[in-house]
């Protein structure tokens, strides 16, 4: 299991890991652990062996798995759904990270309201004009 689980948002991030290998095939047999998950804007290859062989499909949103060797790959979520459903231990460690990440997350939102990074009155007011504009444009066809 990894220290502590990453949201990554740019394949830079995952490319620059020392134990990330862009040649590394992942698959149920040789699955270990997950690293944290991803959602990208650009593609990306899947690097998951299937019984055809390495799956090599471009997607922007899954997990990054390490190997029993500890090489870091990449496991697509079309893939993670198809391939690792039946894997206990992969299921066990996608709850752990997508509720790792869940919390952290809302822990900084929480945070910054605290701590006045976020300017709750001013979200709000916005919220409301724009809530206003929004029953306008719906009058107006009505």
């Amino acid at each position: 299991m990894a220290e502590k689980a990453i949201y990554f948002s740019s394949y830079n991030e995952i490319e620059k890991r020392a134990s990330f290998n862009s040649e590394q095939e992942i698959s149920p047999d040789n699955f270990k652990s997950l690293v944290g998950m991803y959602r990208f804007d650009e593609n990306v290859i899947c690097q998951v062996r299937t019984k055809k062989g390495i799956c090599h499909q471009k997607h922007k949103n899954g997990w990054l798995g390490i190997t029993n060797d500890g090489v870091e790959a990449l496991i697509g979520g079309h893939c993670a759904s198809e391939y690792f459903k039946a894997d206990n231990s992969f299921r066990l460690e996608k709850k752990r990270v997508e509720s790792e990440i869940e919390r952290r997350l809302a822990v900084e939102k929480l945070r910054g309201y605290i701590f006045g990074e976020k300017d709750y009155p001013n979200e709000v007011a916005c919220l409301r004009t724009n809530l206003i504009s929004a029953r306008k444009i719906l009058d107006s066809f009505y």
